[in-house]
Parts: structure tokens; sequence; C-alpha cells
């Protein structure tokens, strides 16, 4: 298994910790559009006012020196449910997007869609055998201090992994191209 998707496991682990303590509404701050094995389907990226701040799904963040992570998480409905939610992440080894379109591939992106709502089993992602994927990333444009708003388009296969200790099967795939805007893309803090 990947690092990349053993991280995208561990933010929506933390996502989920985070808001079932959170008692407020879910603001979106953009949305996923796509067709998923044929079916056009629209997640929903969110953020939630809790006591401790803003948390929010989708977010970029500096994990060291030039190396920094796109994260972008969406969910069928406007809240946090695991249940066919949808992740694409973006690995930035030169530091934020500059003078796009820049297009990311499958060494730097990953998408993981969650078809029954386990993070363990019974999923699909990019970065098992099999598996490829594509970003573009259109518009990376500041919109405040350490927030940005972004646009872009993605299409990638995905190879279903029954579970953690079974593996992948890459002769079991499904196919989605989308794209994807999110107003506000807030700098994740990371506790070191």
């Amino acid at each position: 298994m990947s690092t990349r998707f053993a991280h995208v496991l561990f933010v929506i682990l933390a996502l989920v910790f985070s808001a079932a303590s959170a008692q407020e509404t879910a603001t979106v701050i953009g949305t996923i559009d796509a067709t998923l094995d044929g079916e056009a389907m629209t997640w929903y990226q969110i953020e939630i006012t809790t006591p401790e701040g803003t948390a929010s799904a989708s977010t970029w963040s500096n994990i060291a020196m030039t190396l920094h992570n796109i994260s972008l998480q969406g969910f069928v409905e406007p809240s946090y449910a695991l249940d066919g939610a949808l992740a694409i992440s973006v690995s930035l080894m030169d530091g934020l997007p500059e003078g796009c379109p820049c297009t990311y591939a499958d060494f730097e992106a990953s998408v993981l869609y969650l078809s029954s709502g386990s993070m363990f089993s019974d999923l699909y992602t990019s970065d098992e055998e099999g598996g490829a994927v594509t970003v573009v990333i259109d518009v990376f444009e500041p919109i405040g201090d350490g927030v940005y708003r972004v646009e872009g388009s993605f299409e990638a296969t995905l190879v279903y992994v029954e579970s953690m200790t079974a593996g992948a099967d890459p002769d079991d795939s499904i196919e989605i191209v989308g794209d994807f805007v999110v107003e506000r893309l807030p700098e994740e803090p990371l506790a070191y």
C-alpha cells in the first residue's frame, strides 16, 4: 500500500473524529463533479465550525520545505459521511502550483473512492497495480493569507481493494473523469 494512500486514510479518519464532536452545519466550499463508472455524480467539499475553529475537509499543507500536499475530499451529501466519499490528492515536490495549467500523474497524484464507506475494505484507488491518474490544476490563485481558489480536472482508473489483507484486484477497475472547484482551500496546520 502506498504512503500517499495511507496519508489520505489518515486525513479522512482525523476528519471523522473531528466531525463527531461538531454540532454545526457544514458549509459547502466547493464541488467535485464527475462521471464514475458511467454515472454522473457530485461530491461536496465542506468545512464546519467547531469550538476549536474552522475545520475543512479540503486543504493544502507544507510537509517540509518545498514538499506540499493538496487534498480535496468530497462527500455525497454536504456532511462528513464516508459512504461514497471521494479524495483527490496531489503531492508537490517543488512548492505550490504556479503558472498553471499544471499536470500531475501517477506518482504525484492519487484518487480514492470509498464505495461502501469503509476506509479498510471495499474501496477503489488509483495507487494500486493497474490504476492510473492524471490531475490538471487550471487555477491556483491566492484569495487570502494561506488560502487559495482552485479549479481543475482529473481522470483515473481506480482498482478495487477488497481488504487491506486481501490486497487489490487489478482485474476489477472503474473509470472516473471529472472536474473540481474549491472556492476556499485553506492550509492544514500540521502538528509535529
